[in-house]
């Protein structure tokens, strides 16, 4: 019921500012929406699949043993650096996990909230689908990329502003919690080749012949002998192997590149391409687009592209807004309606859909919701995943 009531609400308020284009109270609501998102995020009590095993880290954290060289040695879960420093200091104050999980749930969605404000005007279409897409998975389960996805989001608007220096620095802090954040270097080196749009578009034909001769050899063996290569670090190769090891996660023997799906995407982006001329947004993307591809094959890559939803949902907002039909303009507003409401039944349906050979459905990793003023364990979610 409350996530059901806050996404009706989220789409009320984005017809209404970025449809209708009303203006009165639009910065307080902007503001009750982020409270609402945060207090959402920071009140919960074992919801998602990765909380009880963050919850269980926190208390066992030895502050009182705890030396500075522990940074850099991760401990048996493999913590970066900046995860482990925080997770010392909020454990030097309190041993209780919802200090933690209010600053995780400020940092991430101020930073979410406040890219949308800076990148975008339709605000609310992104808040909406944020809570439709990734709210989620980001304040529940990915508690450690989300930290590394905030300063992204940051280091982002310093790239576009050609303000490099702040951008590393921002890679560099993201990096400190999470490992999936080297991929970060990648939007630099585009920055730097200055693509316009032939060149974009020339890029990702190459990158789609190069999956597609990816998909006629033995994946497994490829990146098997990658991993083991020295060309990565140890924590990273060992990372990888064990994942490739996993039934879910693992490298697909049987898989396709193309889908209805990635088809839907890369249509939004083509669309998206000719009618702007935000070329840096373009990149992001194409990205996510390129990185969906390649989860078909190796389903954990879905990782990467974390550091690329954010913006993609301001590219799908501006589809939703500026999407017309030449015939039919008088009914532009009306066509934005349908429109989310056709994306909005098609993600809802994802939550539905059961774990093969169970009943349990991708939504009970996080229903029903449960707050620290009413701590009720799940049993039926901890023992299932």
């Amino acid at each position: 019921m409350l996530y059901t009531f806050s996404l009706l609400f989220c789409l009320f308020i984005a017809i209404w500012y970025d449809i209708l284009d009303q203006s009165k109270y639009k910065n307080t609501w902007y503001h009750i929406l982020l409270f609402w998102f945060i207090a959402i995020s920071a009140l919960q009590f074992q919801v998602g699949t990765d909380i009880p095993h963050y919850m269980k880290e926190y208390k066992l954290f030895d502050v009182d043993n705890f030396r500075f060289s522990d940074l850099f040695e991760g401990g048996e879960d493999r913590r970066q650096p900046g995860w482990i420093l925080l997770m010392y200091v909020c454990r030097f104050f309190t041993g209780e996990f919802v200090f933690f999980k209010i600053i995780q749930a400020m940092f991430l969605n101020i930073a979410v909230f406040s890219f949308f404000r800076r990148e975008t005007k339709n605000v609310f279409f992104c808040i909406f689908l944020y809570a439709l897409i990734s709210y989620l998975v980001l304040n529940f389960n990915l508690l450690r990329q989300s930290f590394a996805l905030g300063f992204a989001l940051y280091g982002y608007s310093y790239l576009k502003n050609k303000q490099i220096a702040k951008y590393l620095l921002c890679v560099c802090a993201a990096f400190m919690f999470h490992n999936s954040a080297f991929i970060l270097i990648f939007p630099l080196l585009v920055e730097f080749l200055r693509f316009n749009k032939i060149t974009l578009w020339i890029t990702l034909s190459l990158v789609i012949i190069f999956i597609y001769f990816l998909s006629t050899v033995d994946i497994g063996i490829l990146l098997g002998d990658f991993f083991k290569s020295g060309f990565v670090n140890s924590n990273i190769s060992s990372i990888g192997l064990g994942y490739m090891q996993s039934e879910d996660l693992g490298v697909r023997d049987e898989f396709s590149i193309f889908s209805i799906r990635r088809l839907c995407i890369a249509f939004v982006l083509i669309y998206f391409l000719f009618r702007s001329k935000d070329m840096p947004l373009a990149y992001m993307g194409f990205a996510y687009l390129i990185i969906n591809i390649l989860v078909s094959i190796f389903p954990i890559i879905w990782r990467f592209r974390i550091y690329f939803d954010i913006s993609y949902l301001i590219i799908l907002a501006t589809f939703i807004k500026d999407f017309e039909i030449p015939k039919l303009k008088c009914f532009s507003k009306w066509m934005s309606i349908v429109v989310i409401c056709i994306i909005s039944y098609f993600f809802l349906s994802d939550y539905l859909i059961p774990y093969e050979g169970s009943s349990m459905r991708y939504i009970d990793q996080y229903y029903p919701y449960h707050s620290v003023f009413d701590p009720i364990i799940e049993y039926k979610r901890l023992n299932y995943f």
